[in-house]
């Protein structure tokens, strides 16, 4: 059985740009600004922990 040809190939859309084109991604300033409220809230939490483990005698 053979496949016709229109099968085999694949139509390309020329309506839609590439996700980079249409600038949805972010900005390296927007990610290091998220990374660093990751990181100031990670820390945060691991610090309150530290003091409330200590206050108790635990640590």
């Amino acid at each position: 059985m053979r496949l016709p040809i229109r099968a085999l190939s694949r139509s390309v859309d020329t309506d839609h740009p590439a996700p980079s084109a249409t600038g949805d991604c972010p900005t390296p300033g927007e990610v290091l600004t998220e990374i660093g409220l990751l990181l100031m809230i990670h820390l945060a939490v691991a610090f309150a922990v530290t003091v409330t483990l200590r206050m108790l005698g635990i640590a």
